[in-house]
């Protein structure tokens, strides 16, 4: 199979431009001082903390599925080694080490490294040497490395030259995902005098050649000199850029139109950063929609200083503001690491879609140690149990997938723009109604997925190729068994993607689907034959230790099963095993931001149970009825996640209709009536069950449906919960 041309987007196809300003400077609350100060390394299988992957680091630079950083050999500063870690259940692997069949390293010391993954499975890493050339090699990270040509070869990619053809001094690059009718990336360079150019032409020792970015859509009027940092927006299109002066500038940003035609938008100045004293806090290096910050230069040793050094802070595109990212980032460092240096190397980068890992952006340390900060298992790939589902997706667009009145699939999708538009799943791939549950999920290939029940019980799956709506009928393609209920689509822990289901004969199924290949079909009743029936619909996802795993509620006895993928699959009566109430529904599984897998599920008295498996274990250790005094009466089923702020919390219908919300606050589960707290957002349909997930601008939302029938949508912003109606705002059912 021929290799994948590296393309750069053409203006040409970009003749749409969209005006946008920038609000107002927005205040902050400084840290507190009795916040902790610790700098907390991950231990195990904990979340919302750091993770350290490598020593001696120089630069690095995320992509979808990677995480890559130069490194000198031998504890040398030459930096002449790049290394990789994929991807896996959230956690990096194993190092592999680019440039195998040619000797292990490159031929120059890195300057810096940009990570390319526009193209489906191929994967390049663009390396900028000190001879100012920036030299490729790609492979496909699904393969293993060491095979004597996946990530093996040194390929020139771009002279250090002009249109001019005089030499051109970088000390950055970065990819910048540019939209078009088959989204492509381009790569920009920051000068070493300050400016920013754009590569353009065709890669290769004989083609293209660097130019100023502002003569390329979406860069226009920004000023030609006095920049210091440059870094991609992952998840989003566009680069940010900061400034010798500490401005923060959005450029080369646009997305696509409801008639998928791309649309650019003018740079943006973003608002300053400042303290509740008017104080303008300066950033020193820009990551994506990160900065920190280092306004008091070495001499801001307590929290809550003036200077409010080494903070990191994110800025939300949909409210337009500024906030500190966690208080568990607000690291002070200890007298002996102040010193004259920072403590923080000048680089941080976006990563807030590595596909299949929780990671938001990684910092590099003054003594050359990189972390990146692990976000916890986001939901956006486990599938609702209701008539709708919600999805951050890898093309950083964020859809609410629902059945529409004639049981048609429909999706009302949020863009980088902020704009709302609604398509008709069924009507655009020819899959028909669906019958009971949607399942939305992203695939190991990094593909958004809408799997359903058709109306002759047939497993139809949709998935966004392209511009387009792809159906699959599994019972065409691999003849699979009619299906009883709602499927479960996941990316499981190895490089299949999954879908589950119940068949009208109590087994659960399995389309394991590889990231190049075709589909299998499994009956994983008979790959574990002690396996109870299931009485209600299986869910799908990977378990804090790595491990597949499918719960459901079994139909003599109705205890919470799990079936564990290992070497092969074995049956676990989890109920049994820790104990709790029969269940009454659906079983959900997540692993919350401390650690600890969780299989949740309502009782037939309406309490909501907690079975747990405590971190760093591979056995189920607790049950707890979270349904406490001031709980309400549970009518659905519930379905946890994790939020952006950290907290892990559980969203469920209420008897009388009201959206509730459990969450775990300082050590307690308290309740919380968020229709009330949006200000009376209408009531829950009956047959709704409400879905919490992360959108891909990293706003926190819950999605439901009203008794009316509309799709509501309440978001968690720093003024608290607010209410939309989606269905009012794209005007259609």
């Amino acid at each position: 199979m021929s290799k994948p041309t590296l393309l750069i987007a053409s203006a040409a196809l970009l003749t749409a431009q969209l005006a946008a300003c920038g609000g107002p400077g927005s205040e902050l609350e400084e840290p507190s001082a009795n916040e902790s100060a610790l700098f907390t390394v991950c231990n195990g299988g904990q979340s919302h903390c750091w993770r350290e992957p490598s020593l001696n680091v120089t630069n690095f630079d995320f992509g979808r599925r990677l995480l890559c950083y130069s490194a000198g050999s031998n504890g040398s500063s030459s930096s002449n080694i790049i290394e990789c870690s994929v991807s896996t259940g959230g956690v990096p692997s194993g190092g592999n080490r680019l440039g195998y069949v040619t000797g292990n390293t490159f031929p120059v010391t890195t300057k810096s490294i940009a990570i390319h993954d526009a193209v489906s499975q191929h994967t390049y890493v663009l390396v900028l040497g000190s001879d100012n050339a920036v030299r490729s090699v790609h492979g496909d990270v699904a393969k293993p490395w060491f095979d004597g040509t996946n990530f093996a070869t040194q390929v020139l990619w771009a002279l250090p030259v002009d249109e001019n053809l005089q030499s051109v001094c970088l000390q950055k690059i970065a990819t910048v995902a540019l939209p078009a009718v088959a989204p492509t990336e381009a790569v920009i360079g920051l000068t070493c005098s300050g400016n920013i150019y754009r590569f353009t032409g065709a890669p290769g020792a004989s083609g293209g050649h660097w130019e100023p970015a502002g003569a390329s859509i979406g860069f226009g009027g920004l000023a030609a000199s006095g920049w210091i940092d440059i870094s991609s927006v992952r998840g989003a299109y566009g680069a940010t850029l900061l400034s010798s002066g500490g401005a923060v500038w959005r450029a080369g940003f646009g997305g696509l139109d409801s008639h998928a035609n791309p649309v650019f938008s003018a740079p943006v100045q973003l608002p300053a950063l400042r303290g509740t004293q008017g104080q303008v806090l300066t950033p020193r290096g820009v990551g994506g929609p990160f900065v920190v910050t280092n306004a008091g230069g070495s001499t801001c040793t307590t929290q809550g200083c003036v200077g409010d050094d080494q903070r990191f802070y994110r800025f939300d595109f949909g409210t337009g503001t500024w906030s500190r990212f966690t208080a568990a980032l607000s690291y002070t460092p200890t007298q002996d690491e102040l010193g004259s240096a920072p403590f923080f190397g000048p680089q941080i980068a976006d990563a807030s879609t590595f596909t299949g890992a929780p990671w938001d952006f990684g910092v590099r340390h003054t003594f050359s140690r990189l972390y990146y900060w692990h976000a916890g298992a986001s939901t956006p790939s486990l599938p609702s149990s209701g008539r709708s589902a919600g999805l951050a997706r890898p093309d950083g667009l964020s859809s609410n997938f629902y059945r529409g009145p004639s049981s048609e699939v429909k999706g009302i999708t949020l863009n980088s723009l902020g704009q709302w538009a609604i398509e008709n799943l069924s009507s655009l791939s020819g899959s028909g109604p669906a019958l009971g549950n949607i399942s939305a999920y992203v695939s190991k290939g990094g593909y958004s997925n809408v799997t359903f029940r058709g109306s002759q019980a047939h497993l139809l799956q949709v998935a966004a190729i392209g511009n387009q709506w792809v159906l699959t009928d599994f019972f065409n393609t691999i003849a699979a068994p009619a299906a009883a209920g709602g499927p479960s689509g996941y990316a499981r822990a190895d490089q299949y993607s999954a879908i589950v289901y119940r068949g009208t004969n109590g087994h659960i199924y399995e389309v394991a689907q590889p990231v190049s290949g075709a589909p299998g079909l499994g009956d994983l009743m008979a790959a574990a034959p002690t396996a109870a029936l299931a009485g209600e619909d299986p869910f799908g996802f990977v378990r804090g230790d790595n491990k597949s795993s499918v719960l459901y509620a079994s139909t003599s006895d109705r205890h919470v099963r799990e079936l564990a993928l290992g070497s092969g699959w074995t049956p676990v009566d989890v109920t049994a095993t820790v104990g709790g109430a029969a269940s009454a529904g659906r079983v959900r599984g997540m692993v919350r931001s401390d650690g600890y897998t969780t299989a949740t599920y309502r009782a037939a008295d309406g309490h909501i149970w907690e079975l747990s498996m405590a971190p760093g274990q591979s056995s189920w250790t607790g049950s707890t009825d979270l349904s406490g005094a001031g709980v309400p009466t549970a009518a659905g089923d519930p379905v946890p996640y994790v939020r952006r702020d950290g907290v892990n919390a559980i969203v469920f219908r209420v008897t009388d209709g009201r959206v509730g919300e459990l969450a775990l606050v300082n050590g307690g589960w308290a309740f919380g009536d968020l229709n009330q707290a949006s200000n009376g957002a209408p009531l829950a349909k009956d047959t709704s069950t409400p879905t919490g997930y992360v959108r891909a601008d990293g706003v926190t939302v819950v999605v439901y449906e009203s008794a009316a029938g509309r799709v509501i949508e309440l978001a968690l912003v720093q003024s608290g919960w607010v209410q939309s109606d989606l269905t009012s705002i794209v005007g259609g059912p």
